[in-house]
């Protein structure tokens, strides 16, 4: 955005392209390495952004939660041949005490409460994943 504000009129196309499947490992065909292929998977996103006479319109909120050492949690360890996939078991019960509170923090910010959020967008993370997201967050299930 900072592109095309600092010319007004013109006109950028902004594209953000994610290839995890670059870390697959095919030395290594391990349950963890293929679950982490399918649900990490390459993607493109792009829009074009221009920039008026009084420059371009403003990003109302963002912001972001990291929980600190939780690498052994989910993560990548660096191996000669690659990266390797860490995929505990304790990501749906993780899931299911933590995203809560950060989600709250994060709307917090913008003074938005989580009652008032009218839909969610959850990345899969697996049947599991996917089931603790909706306790947590008071969720129906999905009809299948």
């Amino acid at each position: 955005m900072l592109l095309a504000a600092s010319t007004p009129g013109c006109v950028v196309l902004m594209v953000a392209v994610d290839t995890c499947t670059l870390a697959f490992r095919t030395d290594k065909l391990t349950k963890a390495n293929v679950v982490a292929t399918a649900l990490f998977g390459d993607g493109a996103a792009a829009c074009v952004v221009r920039a008026g006479e009084t420059g371009i319109g403003d990003v109302e909120m963002w912001s972001q939660h990291m929980w600190p050492d939780t690498i052994d949690i989910m993560g990548w360890t660096v191996e000669p041949a690659g990266l390797g996939v860490v995929f505990d078991r304790a990501i749906p019960s993780f899931v299911r005490a933590n995203i809560l509170p950060a989600m709250r923090t994060v709307l917090q910010k913008s003074g938005i409460d989580i009652a008032d959020v009218d839909r969610l967008a959850c990345h899969p993370g697996g049947a599991k994943v996917l089931e603790s997201l909706e306790q947590a967050l008071s969720l129906s299930p999905l009809p299948s």
